[in-house]
């Protein structure tokens, strides 16, 4: 996990209150084959999140790329910025296959898909929760040429930077994508000296071969692949694809299909697939149901994994899964809370503080700087007293002390600040609960 330091420099209110795993190979410990529906954009607007959407989309950070992108030069772009490395969640963006004047053009826009589309305000509910917690995340776009234009598959092979291949086998099922050693050395060489730490690295490829999506598996972080040209200029296609193998890639999520044959493997450990038929693993979420894109309640549907039976998932349909009709699916409710807990193990809840170093003597006011005001609450207790009513990020100790009647002495001073959405049910809830405190000693 990250540490923040010290990053509040104000506060702005001191009241006293308020190896590779991809889509295509069905093995009984891979991920599973990528799905055949054509998804579209759906319309609707995430009912219990209590995050209302608003009509903006993000922009690019950057200066206009008219000019062109001289990769020497400015071997990477922060294109959306939400925080200090530490406090972020850092999605770092490589492409393969993307000639130098193809960085400005075909690239941004494919890129745009990680910075802009999935965290856009206005869209629908199929991006949850990575909409309602785009603040959560920075990105920054590595500019890297290759020779050719594209990436080895039906049009032939091609000279790229990172041996990117739409389409291959390795003769057990599992597929190839691109070197992933090269990819984490570009990213290495490209953000050397920036003081960014990759959290989440993603790989774009060059084509529009729906079967270049899939996760590198490396020890030195995974690979999120996704082929950037999938759909044409629908960018909504490559956009659930991208979101599928985010979720494949950081919160270990299983596809949630079939393909051939039983699953004969373990248990496995992602968090949406279990050989129970009974779906214990998933028993907090059973029977819950959001009557939304004809996904069935939670329980336990055979085939996941690219295996027909031995194996479940908890939903008929979802993102992870085969995409049917004109919708385009969401997450279901077990993997949307295991994106949520991945999104805390990268970021702290707590930012900064007023320092705790050291006892305090009646402190005029205490504070904190949580990640995110819409997202988490605040509760003080002063020894065992909740300081009731008191849910802003300071508190003024001595005021509150002398209107509620605490006498001088020694206390414990506590801010405990929780993600209480009710999209996880998991207990515990690792990451989404912290606290702080002060030693006081009251003289007044």
């Amino acid at each position: 996990m990250k540490r923040a330091g010290a990053v509040m420099s104000a506060v702005l209110f001191l009241g006293l209150g308020a190896a590779c795993s991809g889509g295509d190979g069905p093995l009984d410990s891979g991920q599973g084959a990528a799905d055949s529906g054509v998804p579209e954009a759906d319309s609707g607007v995430e009912e219990d999140s209590g995050v209302e959407a608003d009509s903006g989309v993000e922009a690019d950070a950057g200066p206009p790329d008219a000019g062109g992108i001289d990769p020497n030069a400015e071997p990477y772009r922060t294109v959306r910025d939400r925080g200090t490395p530490a406090s972020r969640i850092d999605i770092v963006v490589i492409g393969d296959g993307y000639t130098v004047d193809e960085l400005a053009t075909v690239y941004a826009a494919h890129a745009g898909i990680i910075a802009d589309a999935i965290f856009a305000r206005n869209m629908s509910s199929s991006t949850q929760p990575f909409r309602d917690y785009g603040e959560y995340f920075n990105v920054h776009r590595i500019h890297l040429a290759s020779n050719e234009s594209g990436v080895d598959g039906p049009g032939g092979d091609k000279d790229t930077a990172l041996d990117g291949i739409a389409s291959c086998d390795d003769g057990i099922g599992a597929r190839c994508l691109a070197n992933v050693d090269k990819v984490h050395a570009a990213i290495d060489a490209a953000l050397a000296g920036s003081g960014i730490t990759p959290d989440w690295r993603v790989l774009i490829l060059n084509t529009d071969v729906k079967a270049a999506a899939g996760v590198l598996r490396d020890p030195r972080g995974d690979v999120a692949v996704f082929p950037g040209g999938y759909g044409g200029n629908a960018t909504n296609l490559a956009r659930e694809l991208a979101m599928r193998e985010l979720a494949a890639a950081f919160a270990n999520a299983a596809y949630e299909y079939g393909g051939a044959g039983a699953y004969t493997g373990t248990e496995p450990d992602a968090p949406n697939a279990t050989l129970d038929p009974a779906g214990a693993k998933w028993s907090r979420w059973a029977g819950y149901d959001e009557n939304r894109d004809n996904i069935s309640a939670v329980g336990a549907y055979e085939g996941a994994q690219g295996r027909d039976t031995g194996i479940y998932r908890p939903t008929d349909a979802s993102k992870m899964g085969a995409q049917t009709g004109n919708a385009t699916l969401r997450f279901n409710a077990v993997v949307r809370e295991a994106l949520i807990l991945s999104f805390y193990q990268a970021v702290p809840l707590i930012l900064d503080h007023e320092p705790n170093d050291q006892p305090l003597t009646d402190p005029e006011v205490l504070w904190l700087q949580p990640i995110d005001r819409d997202h988490t609450t605040v509760e003080w207790t002063v020894g065992s007293t909740v300081a009731t009513g008191q849910t802003d990020v300071a508190l003024g100790v001595v005021a509150w002390a002398a209107l509620n009647g605490v006498g001088a002495g020694t206390y414990t001073v506590t801010a405990r600040v929780t993600d209480p959405s009710n999209w996880v049910r998991v207990e515990p809830r690792v990451g989404m609960e912290d606290s702080v405190s002060w030693q006081v000693t009251l003289t007044r």
